[in-house]
């Protein structure tokens, strides 16, 4: 029994990392800033049936591209709630730009709530329908976030 249950953790585990690998290959591509301010790039991406989990893995892994950057990731679920996560590097904390205000302001936009630490935050609206309107208005807040740093 005990050796099932290692065996499904593993599976789960190859599985997130796939999730992620193909979450990767889709945007590899097409990953580019939406926004420069002062240095400090703006990334954002929209994922259907992603978890909190898996959206932090392709944030890590998109800093590791953009390293001066603030990355807004938002997965869509199967009841259209959705589940959004920040992450904001040191630098651009030092300009001013924190990931935790940041998702904040876009999780209010919609109808969430959100909240976390200058590097990362995480949030959760229940509409996706209101997505594209946080979409729009995110370089605004971006920029002006870093103007006020």
């Amino acid at each position: 029994m005990e050796d099932l249950l290692d065996e499904k953790k593993m599976l789960e585990r190859k599985n997130r990392e796939l999730q992620v690998k193909a979450a990767m290959s889709d945007i590899e591509e097409s990953i580019k800033p939406c926004a420069s301010v002062n240095g400090v790039d703006l990334i954002m991406e929209k994922f259907e049936n992603m978890n909190p989990d898996l959206l932090r893995q392709v944030g890590d892994r998109i800093k590791q591209k953009y390293p001066v950057a603030v990355i807004l990731l938002a997965g869509i679920g199967e009841e259209q709630h959705v589940t959004l996560t920040s992450m904001a590097s040191e630098e651009a904390v030092s300009k001013g730009i924190r990931a935790d205000e940041f998702l904040k302001e876009i999780a209010d936009l919609i109808g969430g709530r959100g909240g976390g630490r200058p590097t990362l935050a995480q949030g959760r609206a229940p509409d996706a329908g209101r997505l594209n309107e946080a979409v729009i208005k995110a370089p605004e807040i971006f920029a002006r976030l870093a103007a006020k740093g």
